[in-house]
């Protein structure tokens, strides 16, 4: 049995949190087995664990890495148990998306901290999905999710970001972020038929 273990990231107001419903539905009428791992970092803020109540921004990324890490060990453990030739752990952000909120010498000092390894952190995914912001599209909301706080601006910003964080991952898809969201969910099924058919 073989699990791919993809993340799908990106700035804020990618549109990741609906294309993990379309993902999932997508490969689950193909016959896949597909679990899906909603957003940690959303969980923790709308549970009371946020930037802003914690002592810094290292420890509320240390805590979302550690929940993070958990629901993975937890969702493939049982992805393995459910069974099925063709399985799909889907992921919305991983741990690396902690990098692009702390920057690359902050990350890996939290990481360390932690006693986890970079590369084995990026080693963690089989494919990472990145998608575009709509930052700078005349689409950006906040409306969507009542944990982003993010301006436009620093949505775009962010969305760089996360790029870098990743940039060293070997399987990496960017979607552009199109007028249409539609096209865009197209963009990345294609992608993703592409890379695991």
């Amino acid at each position: 049995m073989k699990i791919e273990r993809i993340v799908l990231t990106g700035g804020p107001c990618g549109g990741k949190s609906e294309a993990l419903v379309r993902v999932r539905k997508h490969f689950e009428q193909k016959g896949w087995t597909v679990l899906a791992i909603a957003e940690t970092a959303t969980e923790l803020i709308l549970g009371g664990i946020a930037p802003w109540t914690c002592p810094d921004r290292k420890s509320f990324q240390q805590a979302q890495m550690r929940l993070q890490i958990a629901k993975e060990d937890l969702y493939l453990e049982y992805a393995s148990r459910i069974g099925g030739e063709r399985t799909i752990v889907l992921m919305d952000r991983g741990t690396v998306d902690s990098r692009a909120f702390l920057g690359k010498e902050v990350y890996s000092r939290a990481v360390r901290e932690l006693g986890l390894d970079e590369k084995k952190l990026l080693e963690r995914y089989d494919v990472v999905c990145h998608l575009k912001s709509a930052a700078g599209s005349g689409h950006y909301t906040t409306m969507n999710n009542t944990a982003r706080r993010e301006d436009e601006e620093e949505a775009a910003r962010l969305d760089e970001a996360h790029l870098s964080a990743w940039e060293a991952h070997p399987r990496r898809i960017v979607v552009p972020s199109f007028p249409d969201f539609e096209d865009k969910i197209a963009f990345l099924l294609r992608e993703l038929d592409a890379l695991l058919e």
